[in-house]
């Protein structure tokens, strides 16, 4: 179990992270802020400091989401 310090209250944690080639990482994960909003969080990590996710873009929706159609590399996340 990993806990992060940074302010994404990812409910699914790092779920479907891939790493890339330089040793960071790319991920989505379904998030509900404090304000009890739902979204879709795209974030990279840091090959330095793999306890802090740093948010790419959050895509808001309406429920907690489960994402399967994305795809993860060193310059894009597609997200469906």
């Amino acid at each position: 179990m990993i806990e992060f310090d940074d302010d994404i209250q990812g409910t699914t944690g790092t779920t479907h992270v891939k790493s890339l080639p330089n040793g960071d990482s790319v991920g989505v994960c379904a998030e509900i802020t404090n304000q009890g909003k739902n979204q879709l969080t795209a974030y990279r990590i840091n090959k330095d400091n793999i306890y802090k996710r740093i948010r790419i873009a959050s895509i808001p929706t309406e429920a907690s989401v489960y994402q399967h159609s994305f795809g993860l590399n060193e310059n894009y996340i597609s997200i469906f």
